[in-house]
């Protein structure tokens, strides 16, 4: 004995696939067209505007069969044999541009211009829909409908000073979009915050203003000014250098050295016999005597160029620099 179609539907049901019914969401005050709730780029986009409501965050989630798959069901339930009505036989008549008032024709031409305009650049994007408005400003995508290029075609036959083709009307279409953005957009919010601005600058506090007394008189306030340290005064016996041009034996800018008898001096730096004995011979005792020899002296007491120019070498080892 063989099932009917319904028995055999009913044990054998068909696999639900996502991929045969349409998933639509919408957030109230937020989100009004539905909008196809389809990858995670959509869900995100539904949690983002479902949050922005303070108390009871929400959002109304569509599932709804597509048209193939209702026939599908038909057919496989036995109701495809139910005979359908016919029609009357009367077509739609298509309106000639003629018959279509101007006032719609103007209209028409608007809402084209801004559908073409305004096409979502990102196919599938985060908007849903084929059309949606975002500028620099405000990149979020918003989703536009039949509706609001409607709304927006006829504020652009108001005028310019109402909407233009990248100015929104101020209507509660758009309330959805943030002000700020809508002040970059319009001319006429972006006038209102100057004029803001610029009673706000007439408003603030003066800069502080800054008198200048005279110098004699700011030179009366002044702390007085201690006297700078006097420079410290040489001790009574001790060595002046002499200045550049003299030609004494002690090196300019140096000082005498440790005080020495001249026999030591001569050991120490290792003169000869016959030099001590000159310098011996000419009543010099001890080293401090030199610092009041010139090199002129050494040749009138006798000494060679050769002892002179060890004699100088020597002082200059034994000095010190001043």
């Amino acid at each position: 004995m063989k099932a009917s179609t319904q028995e055999a539907g009913a044990l054998n049901p068909t696999q639900l696939l996502f991929s045969n019914y349409i998933v639509t969401f919408t957030v109230p005050r937020q989100v009004s067209d539905p909008i196809h709730l389809n990858d995670k780029d959509k869900y995100e986009y539904l949690v983002k505007k479902a949050l922005l409501i303070v108390k009871n965050p929400s959002a109304k989630i569509m599932v709804e069969p597509k048209i193939e798959d209702k026939e599908n069901e038909m057919n496989i339930s036995g109701t495809d044999s139910i005979p359908k009505p016919k029609s009357s036989g009367k077509k739609t008549k298509v309106p000639k541009a003629c018959d279509i008032l101007p006032a719609n024709v103007e209209l028409n031409e608007k809402i084209s211009e801004l559908r073409e305009r305004w096409t979502c650049p990102t196919a599938g994007g985060p908007c849903g829909i084929a059309h949606c408005f975002f500028t620099a400003a405000r990149p979020e995508h918003f989703p536009l409908s039949h509706n609001h290029f409607q709304s927006w075609a006829a504020a652009r036959l108001k005028g310019a000073a109402f909407a233009d083709l990248e100015t929104l009307p101020n209507n509660a279409l758009f309330d959805a979009i943030a002000a700020g953005a809508r002040a970059a957009q319009s001319p006429l919010l972006q006038r209102r915050l100057e004029l803001r601005e610029q009673v706000a600058a007439k408003n603030a506090p003066a800069a502080p203003q800054v008198n200048i007394f005279p110098a004699e008189f700011a030179a009366l306030l002044r702390p007085p000014v201690a006297p700078a340290p006097a420079p410290p005064l040489a001790a009574a016996n001790a060595f002046v250098p002499p200045p550049s041009g003299a030609n004494i034996l002690i090196p300019y800018g140096h000082i005498p050295g440790a005080d020495l008898t001249v026999a030591n001096f001569c050991a120490m730096f290792k003169l000869d016999d016959e030099i001590r004995d000159r310098f011996e011979a000419n009543k010099y005792k001890s080293s401090s005597d030199f610092q009041f020899i010139e090199v002129e002296e050494l040749k009138e007491m006798g000494f060679m160029r050769g002892e002179v120019a060890q004699i100088k070498g020597a002082v200059g080892k034994w000095s010190q620099v001043a």
